[in-house]
């Protein structure tokens, strides 16, 4: 199952600069990871990728380390959408 994920970020840049950390989270639960930038300035990011265990995904998104992870990214978490492939 393909996932889209948008959120805001506080930095483009930093966000960015986190990739490897950020790949090695997802690529516990997915492949095929791509990331992408807007270049009008927005703050806006997008992730796809393929969910290869759904619960592993649950289960990781769901972990307070997690969380705190992506703060450190910079990602605003209040801003995240999930879109599943149906």
């Amino acid at each position: 199952m393909k996932m889209v994920v948008t959120h805001e970020v506080e930095n483009v840049e930093k966000w960015l600069e986190n990739k490897k950390e950020r790949h090695g989270t997802i690529s516990k639960f997915a492949e095929n990871i791509v990331e992408y930038v807007i270049d009008n300035g927005s703050k806006v990011v997008a992730l796809t990728f393929t969910i290869t265990d759904e619960q592993k995904m649950a289960n990781i998104m769901q972990d307070e380390n997690t969380r705190l992870e992506m703060i450190r990214h910079g990602v605003k978490p209040e801003t995240n959408n999930n879109y599943i492939e149906r």
